[in-house]
This record gives structure tokens, C-alpha cells and sequence, in this order.
């Protein structure tokens, strides 16, 4: 649907989401494991917007959670508790007991001194947890160090050096149901070959483990997507490296888990923003716009690239070009040296790409600026689904 047309109907920045791209995305999925024992289970954290995960939900995909917020999100986007699988390297004990008094189907412990919390949530609630260990297989993935999560020295998961001990405390609580492993070694990773060695570690320390009652492996998500149109691995890629690793374990019945989060959302999403002023500087074309780095924090967390264009077609010929927008700090630029058309003005329209994933969750009310509204596509049908949420909404929520 035109952008420009969208930016009539709502008052920019605001994000909007193709419903039809999210299907496909779920469905290149599903069809690539096909025949396989796999389960798929969405990422929250993506894009926790109860329309987008009640798309996964229709399909029959779980959730990966690491809150109780998130929990509640995916139960109101109609996904079901015993298909959620829980991660989080600090989970408080009210997302354990949320967890736990709403059935989830696993808890993903990440630490020594977790076990013996949940052991004691579940006690005092009469219940049994059921748990997978996440394994920190010290594999470095090729990404932003910021989103890598597989070395020693990051904070996710249990060393296999303390994987006896985790076993010890296991064996003492009844309330723990251990059930399977998990590991997951960053996000954004294009190579099969690398993913490759993360699945191989986890295999092999799933194998070493003398105990018949494990009947699944986590084996995370990370998939990339293509920011800038290049190559990259797609699930038809990596499904059969899974299955030719994984046959053997799923003809005795193990189910391998897996977390698509940015897979699913990315692509759909854009962040629609208006051209404020084009300011000539310095030997500089800054163009301003409306939406800041509160509503999309990516390209100052992790310098990352979103693709820009112009809403509306251009003979002009490109200038280079710096998208910054109002927030109050220098680190407030989508993009620099990005070429768009010489002609760009005031009131302009411009569309900021891959956007679905990690950019409304991450997104913030810094400078008491609006969080955006959200705005679901399906053809030429357009509806809001989420509103704005203003400074003033903010303190009627919260002022006592």
C-alpha cells in the first residue's frame, strides 16, 4: 500500500506492518521443516504487537518469551501457554510465577542459582517445572558483538563445565521436570556454516547426557535477514543442515525447538516519517525528519542499516544525504551519505525499511516524545492497531 497515502490517514512517524508478508514469512517456515519433528516458536521480543503474533498464532506457532509481559502479549495475540518456552538470563520470581501458574510448556534455566529459585517458586506453588538447561557453548557468531550471545564471556546460559553441578541440584527437586537443552548463539547470522557449528555443540552435548528423559533441543533462532538486498541463508538453506544433524535424535522422538523472531516481523515493518526541514550545512545535506531514535534505536544501539527511500517517485538526481531526526543527541541519525533525489523538501514522505523487528519493542518515550502508532496492511485494507501513546497519556496513567 502507498506510504504516502497511509501518511494522510495518520499523523507521522508511525510504523505499519504487511500482514501478507508476515504470512509468508511463517509459511517459508513451516514448509521448509516440513516432515521433520520441529517445532517453531516466534520470538515476543520482535514485535510484540497482539495483531502480528495472532498471525504466528493461526498458524500454530509458539512463542519465545523472556517476561511475563511478553507471556501476556502472546496469550492475547490467542497463542497457546503449553507452546511457550521461556528464556531470560534474570527472570524475576514474577515472571517465574506467571509462568508457572499459567502452564507454560518449558522454562529455558540460564543459571546455577536459577534452578534452585524456580525449584522453590514451583514448591510453594505446588507445581512441577517443567525446564530445559540453556548451554552457553562458547561459539562465536559473526555479528554485532552487541547481539552475540554464544561466548564465554556473555551473560546467557550455563558454561558445560557446570553442567554437573546444574545436574546435582536437578537430581535433589522433585518440582524440577528437566526435559531437554537449549542454546542460542546471536542474532542476525547469514552463514549456514556458522549456525552449523552451534547446532554441532549443542548436539554433541545433548548426546553425552545419560538421561532417556530428554525429549527436546532448543536450538535457538538468529536466522538473518538482508538489510541491504544481499544473499543470505533462508530456511530451505539450514532446515536440511537440521534435519542431517538432528535425524538420528528425531527418530527417537526428541523434538527440536526453534526461536524465528526477526525472520517472521523485519521485512513487513516500516517506519513512515516526514521531511521537517533540508538543511544545507557545512558541505552537508541534512535532511530532518519527524520520527527520532526513540522510535527506532537500532541505527544508534548497533549501527545498523535500514533502507530509506522516498515515498513518492523522483526524476531529480541523488545527493548524499544525512536522515537525522529531533531527539536531543547526536547518536540521532538513521542513516549518512545515503543517496535520495535533490529535489526532497519539506513535507516530504519517507519510508524507513526491514523496520517490523526490534524497532516499536524497542522503542521509547525519551524526550517525552510520543510512542508510535501502529497501522496493519492486508491489500489495500488499512487499520490501527495500536494508538499513540502521548507524554500526557503517560502521566494520566501514572501520576498518583
Amino acid at each position: 500500500m502507498d506510504k504516502a497515502a497511509l501518511a494522510h490517514e495518520y499523523p507521522t512517524p508511525f510504523y505499519v506492518y504487511d500482514a501478507d508478508m508476515i504470512r509468508t514469512r511463517v509459511a517459508e517456515l513451516a514448509d521448509a521443516f516440513k516432515g521433520q519433528t520441529v517445532s517453531l516458536h516466534y520470538a515476543i521480543k520482535a514485535n510484540d504487537n497482539p495483531a502480528v503474533t495472532g498471525i504466528a498464532a493461526n498458524a500454530g506457532i509458539g512463542a519465545c518469551l523472556v517476561s511475563a509481559g511478553e507471556m501476556k502479549r502472546a496469550m492475547a495475540g490467542g497463542m497457546k501457554p503449553e507452546l511457550m518456552l521461556m528464556n531470560g538470563a534474570a527472570k524475576s520470581d514474577a515472571d517465574i510465577i506467571f509462568a508457572l501458574e499459567n502452564n507454560i510448556g518449558q522454562l529455558n534455566i540460564e543459571s546455577i542459582p536459577e534452578l534452585t529459585v524456580v525449584a522453590d517458586i514451583a514448591k510453594s506453588l505446588g507445581k512441577v517445572a517443567t525446564i530445559c538447561l540453556r548451554v552457553n557453548p562458547e561459539v562465536t557468531a559473526t555479528t554485532h558483538s552487541n547481539i552475540a550471545t554464544g561466548r564465554r564471556s556473555d551473560k546467557f546460559g550455563i558454561l558445560v563445565e557446570d553442567l554437573d553441578e546444574a545436574k546435582r541440584i536437578i537430581a535433589s527437586r522433585p518440582e524440577l521436570k528437566w526435559v531437554g537443552l537449549s542454546a542460542h548463539i546471536g542474532s542476525q547470522i547469514h552463514d549456514v556454516e556458522e549456525l552449523r557449528l552451534g547446532y554441532q555443540a549443542l548436539v554433541d552435548i545433548f548426546k553425552a547426557q545419560d538421561n532417556p528423559g530428554l525429549d527436546r533441543l532448543d536450538l535457538g533462532g538468529g536466522f538473518g535477514v538482508s538489510y541491504k538486498g544481499d544473499a543470505y541463508a533462508r530456511p530451505k538453506d539450514f532446515a536440511p543442515v537440521i534435519a542431517e544433524m538432528t535425524k538420528d535424535l528425531q527418530a527417537k522422538g526428541v523434538r527440536i525447538q526453534l526461536e524465528p523472531g526477526r525472520y517472521v516481523a523485519a521485512e513487513a515493518g516500516t517506519l513512515v516519517t516526514k521531511v521537517l526541514f533540508v538543511k544545507k550545512s557545512g558541505g552537508y545535506n541534512f535532511v530532518m525528519v519527524d520520527a527520532g531514535m526513540n522510535d527506532l534505536i537500532r541505527p544508534a544501539l548497533y549501527q545498523a542499516y535500514h533502507p530509506i527511500k522516498l515515498a513518492r517517485v523522483s526524476s531529480a538526481k541523488d545527493m548524499p544525504c544525512v536522515i537525522a531526526g529531533p531527539v536531543c543527541e547526536s547518536s540521532d541519525v538513521f542513516a549518512r551519505d545515503r543517496m535520495l533525489p535533490d529535489d526532497i523538501q519539506r513535507g516530504d514522505v519517507l519510508e524507513i525499511g526491514y523496520a517490523g523487528a526490534y524497532g516499536f519493542a524497542m522503542s521509547s518515550q525519551y524526550n517525552a516524545r510520543n510512542r508510535l502508532a501502529e497501522v496493519m496492511v492486508q491489500g489495500n485494507t488499512h487499520k490501527l492497531i495500536r494508538k499513540a501513546f502521548s507524554a500526557e497519556d503517560f502521566d494520566k496513567a501514572t501520576l498518583v
